[in-house]
């Protein structure tokens, strides 16, 4: 025989994730959620969340007696961000 037997064992768990694994998922995150929140503080400065909610409360009043805040909170509650919890309690605190 002479074979050789290699082992990975820099931060990987049982499985083979780990740490490490679970790092690098975070660190695929940054990017695409900087892009979000910056593209967000674009486009509410542009006015398109006041937009979205002239649209919107014709839309939902008639359908559901609710304005269009409560459908873009709807819409972020939606989402797996916390988008939806921050409207939702400023609606709540108005």
């Amino acid at each position: 025989g002479g074979a050789v037997e290699s082992t990975a064992t820099a931060y990987r768990g049982t499985g083979g994730s780990g740490a490490l694994d679970g790092f690098l998922f975070a660190l695929g995150l940054v990017p695409t959620c900087m892009f979000a929140l910056g593209m967000i503080n674009v486009l509410e400065h542009y006015g398109a969340l006041r937009a979205a909610r002239k649209l919107l409360t014709p839309l939902l009043r008639p359908l559901m007696g609710v304005p269009g805040t409560v459908g873009l909170a709807l819409i972020g509650s939606l989402q797996s961000t916390d988008v939806g919890a921050g409207m939702t309690k400023g609606l709540a605190d108005s």
